[in-house]
């Protein structure tokens, strides 16, 4: 049995339940007061508070650099 024949013949959305999953969201935004839309639009505000944590880790590199100058 040629196995793209089998592939070709298999409704992959279906079996993988992707036609139930935008089944369920139509059904929600119909029935959700107000109705949902999509979001569009920028956010405005801004965070306020402090930032309390410790950050750990070490920086592992190479520094490289040029020095010039007249010693005396």
């Amino acid at each position: 049995m040629d196995k793209s024949r089998v592939s070709e013949k298999l409704d992959w959305s279906r079996m993988l339940g992707f036609e139930q999953i935008t089944e369920v969201r139509e059904s929600f935004r119909r029935e959700a007061p107000g109705g949902l839309g999509a979001k569009v639009g920028t956010k405005t505000g801004s965070k306020v508070g402090e930032k309390v944590g410790v950050k750990l880790g070490q920086k592992v590199g190479v520094k490289l650099g040029v020095k010039r100058g007249l010693k005396a």
